[in-house]
Formats: structure tokens, C-alpha cells, sequence
């Protein structure tokens, strides 16, 4: 394998990051972070699918787990943002 390359427009980064900034700005860190991790998520596996089908040779196992635990992740972190005394 000689490389892997995954592309992300740029809207969409500067929107991202400007989101992560202005929670960081306004002291809500955990909801900061949980929108880092949604933008990895759908730039990782939902906009690059036919390069990670690529990659994972087709194998439907493999991008299940792929996003099981992803969206596993997700649901976590959404649990502790809203989960009272946190």
C-alpha cells in the first residue's frame, strides 16, 4: 500500500473548527470536543466511503465494526455530555 489519502473541503473544516472554537471560547469544552469527534467521524467514514471500501477490499464485516464502534462512541459521549453532575 503506498499511501492512503482522504480529502476534507475546506467549508466544511473551517465550519468545524470554528465550532470547536467558539465552545472552547464559551467554556462548553465536552460539547467542543463531541462536535471534533462527529466532523472525524463523517470525514473518516461517511464523505471517504469508497476509499474505506477500498481499502477494507469490500469487506462488509469489517465496515460494520468500522462504524459500530464509531457510532458506540458516539452515543458514549453523547451519555456523558448531557448525563447530570458531569
Amino acid at each position: 500500500m503506498d499511501g492512503l489519502q482522504f480529502s476534507i473541503p475546506m467549508p466544511q473544516l473551517i465550519v468545524a473548527t470554528a465550532g470547536v472554537l467558539l465552545c472552547l471560547l464559551l467554556g462548553r469544552h465536552k460539547l467542543g470536543l463531541l462536535i471534533a469527534y462527529f466532523a472525524c467521524l463523517y470525514w473518516g467514514y461517511l464523505a471517504n466511503m469508497q476509499v474505506l471500501i477500498g481499502v477494507l477490499g469490500g469487506n462488509l464485516v469489517g465496515l460494520i465494526l468500522f462504524a459500530g464502534f464509531g457510532m458506540f462512541l458516539a452515543f458514549l459521549g453523547l451519555f456523558f455530555i448531557f448525563s447530570p453532575g458531569r
